[in-house]
């Protein structure tokens, strides 16, 4: 398997009430919707799964093995205990870690994106949206937020609201950008999806991946967004 995170994909899929992940090596082989057209590599499935599996993300080495590692999340389902975000060795598909959400609802595990570091420690880390924000009473806020979470170790590093407005779909869609003000922390962009204060059209939020500082809110008329570092407003 190569190293790079861009070789392989994932697919999930469901058979009975099991879900399944399969691999797909990519290389040399036009990626379409159908894994069977495909170099199959590795296959997830069993009772391991039965929690179901929403979306698979390649990720930086983690393991330090020289290989690009991926990930699965989940949306948290009442009556589930496995994690809602589960690291696997790119070499041999062994679980490296797995994290935990406490919370059912929170959709933790259903928007994820690897590959980049926040933390400077060199290993890049895990972006997640939430969905809806548990407030700590077991209650859930309408809006959304984000967390990151240490490739190394799956630890919390930080979790970020936007404007904290009911329905607003911050953190539906979750993109490491790299590092854009040379701190050797990569930067990332949240979208939010139904904003009030902009009559509805989608922003894009862009926030310090050193500080989680605002880097720019920015809104088209027309609707287009585009990422503009360094703006403010």
């Amino acid at each position: 398997m190569s190293a790079s995170g861009d070789d392989c994909r994932g697919l999930t899929s469901r058979v009975g009430t099991t879900a399944r992940i399969v691999l797909a090596f990519i290389a040399s082989v036009p990626w379409t919707a159908e894994a069977s057209a495909q170099s199959v590599i590795r296959k997830h499935w069993g009772p391991f799964f039965s929690g179901g599996v929403t979306v698979v993300r390649g990720m930086d080495d983690v393991d330090g093995d020289g290989i690009a590692d991926y990930m699965s999340g989940r949306w948290l389902s009442a009556g589930t205990t496995d994690p809602v975000i589960k690291v696997y060795a790119g070499a041999n598909g062994a679980l490296i870690y797995g994290i935990f959400e406490s919370v059912s609802g929170t959709g933790v595990g259903s928007v994820l994106d690897g590959g980049f570091d926040a933390t400077g420690d060199g290993i890049g880390d895990i972006l997640a949206g939430v969905a809806k924000t548990p407030l700590g009473n077991g209650t859930l806020a309408a809006y959304g937020s984000v967390r990151i979470y240490s490739g190394a170790n799956g630890s919390l590093f930080r979790t970020q609201s936007g404007p904290m407005l009911p329905d607003d779909g911050f953190g539906w869609v979750v993109r490491w950008l790299g590092d854009l003000d040379g701190d050797s922390r990569s930067e990332y962009a949240v979208t939010e999806a139904q904003p009030t204060q902009s009559g509805g059209i989608p922003r894009v939020w862009v926030f310090s991946g050193a500080t989680g500082a605002t880097i720019s809110v920015d809104v088209e008329s027309e609707g287009r967004i585009r990422v503009r570092p360094g703006r403010d407003g």
